[in-house]
């Protein structure tokens, strides 16, 4: 690990007492975070808020929903800590070899809905489980085959704000079909409301002319109240969890498709990702459109006097990524935006991958965090770069002080008499050279609840993910590398979905340390090679 002991102990003791002064000032500004020098983490579809001590986001990938924090300034992000997670096991509607959750966003203190106390709430998308055992294999198999994707429904979860632990409410479906898709919540707050937007994704009929494509909408829902559940019924029958009771459904952006269904604009046939803010009297929706996967993937916006809509597009191509500036800046999938407002600062945040050779290969692992100034000019936002701000002179920084003249040169003296020769001294002996790190050796970690194993090998370049017992819960690894470190990357799965297998991966930089994870159990400790 990076840095002495000794310097960790000191920074955390400092870390406290800031927490403490931040307290009794009552919201002065926070401390900034400890080694936060990652400014391009790896990141999916973010989710970022703003927090005391600077900024945080979640992102699609690991089930369990890490939470990263980044410094005062919101530009470079801290390490990954392995209990910081939003979830400790898998919640129990959620299809335990599904794609991991997708979309998350999570809000601190707020209203989640009238006449409540304020909560922190985070909602995300996720595959829920079927109705019978039959049901769920046959539609493993056709996510293990690529065939049509499976359907998504709006995961939510709230707890008292300082408590650690999250309640899963009920699970937001489709109700029109059940292979319809809900991705990409957000939350907005406005006036004591609380709006819970998504992207609605149906899946075409089986009898539609040839060519015509279904064009993707974004919906915005006013959330109501909480419902608590209802009695728990009896043994061996687990209890129902709480439900977000919503308002209608009111579609306020949908592609531009022609009469054909063919798309005459740069969105494609998709818009997603929404992210609604309200500056002045006018409520401005981004958005992203166009295929991820690709150059045409970019940010949009519309404006509306309500946020019910009717939202009018501003400009006709992204504000951000498009083929235009992803050509320009060498990059692919630029967008799933996320926009902050701090202390009268406005930011936003967007995923993006290297090109290579010409060629987008957007992969979960290739995107990372991007961030940009967001101004406003006569009322339409204008992304920009952000100015790092020149030290004074008092703030770690000494100034410079002009140097006296000089005085005049003194007459030479004359020169000593030469002493006589002295002995050569004896060479000194060779710096020992620094011990080399011994290489990593072969070690396995086992799941502390089941007998599933991650295991490193090949003088630490290799790991080995094997599920062991055939009981629908996916495993996979968190690994930190030598170039990752302090960070973990995750998730590694097995190649065999939920069936008892083996998957092997290669790292060209050396593994460090290693734990194992199983869904709905939660993870092991890191172990060190």
């Amino acid at each position: 690990m990076r840095g002495q002991l000794t310097q960790r102990f000191a920074a955390v003791l400092a870390a406290g007492l800031g927490v403490l002064a931040l307290a009794a000032a009552g919201g002065a500004p926070a401390i900034a975070q400890e080694g936060c020098k990652d400014a391009k983490p790896q990141a999916a579809d973010p989710g970022v808020t703003p927090v005391k001590s600077g900024y945080q986001f979640v992102g699609t990938g690991d089930p369990l929903l890490p939470i990263r924090l980044s410094n005062q300034d919101g530009t470079k992000w801290c390490p990954k800590k392995t209990n910081d997670s939003i979830f400790s096991s898998l919640p129990s509607w959620v299809l335990p070899y599904s794609q991991g959750s997708w979309g998350p966003e999570l809000k601190n203190n707020i209203v989640v809905a009238p006449k409540m106390k304020k909560k922190d709430i985070v909602v995300y998308s996720a595959v829920p489980k079927a109705n019978s055992y039959a049901v769920e294999q046959n539609e493993k198999r056709k996510m293990e085959q690529k065939h049509e994707p499976l359907p998504r429904c709006i995961g939510v979860a709230i707890r008292d704000p300082g408590t650690k632990d999250f309640i899963n409410l009920q699970p937001i479906c489709s109700r029109r079909s059940k292979k319809a898709r809900f991705i990409d919540p957000t939350i907005f707050v406005n006036r004591g409301k609380t709006y819970l937007l998504y992207k609605e994704d149906p899946r075409p009929p089986k009898k539609q002319r040839r060519g015509h494509l279904v064009r993707k909408v974004i919906v915005i829902r006013k959330i109501i109240k909480i419902k608590p559940p209802p009695p728990p019924p009896p043994a061996p029958a687990p209890p129902s969890a709480p439900t977000l009771e919503l308002g209608p459904r009111k579609g306020i952006l949908r592609a531009k498709l022609d009469k054909r269904g063919k798309p005459i604009s740069w969105e494609g046939v998709s818009v997603e990702a929404p992210t609604m803010v309200k500056h002045g009297s006018k409520y401005y929706l981004f958005y992203s459109g166009g295929n991820f996967t690709t150059k045409n993937y970019g940010v949009g916006v519309a404006m509306s006097g309500s946020p019910y809509g009717r939202f009018e597009r501003i400009g006709g191509r992204p504000i951000i990524g498009g083929k235009r500036d992803s050509v320009a800046n060498r990059r692919c999938g630029v967008g799933h935006q996320d926009v902050t407002h701090k202390r009268g600062v406005w930011r936003i945040y967007f995923h993006a991958s290297d090109m290579v050779r010409n060629d987008c290969r957007v992969s979960e692992k290739g995107r990372y965090l991007v961030v940009k100034s967001l101004k406003w000019v006569r009322g339409k936002p204008r992304p920009g770069r952000i100015k790092g701000k020149k030290p004074r002179p008092g703030k770690g920084v000494v100034a410079s002080t002009p140097s006296p003249p000089p005085s005049p040169a003194p007459a030479p003296a004359p020169p000593p008499p030469a002493p006589a020769p002295a002995p050569a001294p004896a060479p000194a002996p060779a710096p020992a050279p620094a011990p080399a790190r011994p290489p990593a050796q072969d070690i396995c970690v086992m799941h502390p609840s089941e007998a599933s194993v991650v295991c490193v090998r090949n003088a630490g370049h290799a790991v080995d993910v094997c599920d062991r017992e055939n009981d629908a819960h996916r495993v996979y690894a968190r690994v930190i590398t030598e170039a990752s470190n302090p960070n973990f990357e995750s998730p590694f799965y097995d190649d065999n979905g939920s069936n008892a297998g083996c998957g092997n991966f290669t790292f060209p930089s050396r593994v460090l340390s290693v734990a194992v994870c199983v869904q709905t159990e939660g993870c092991s400790a890191f172990k060190p090679t």
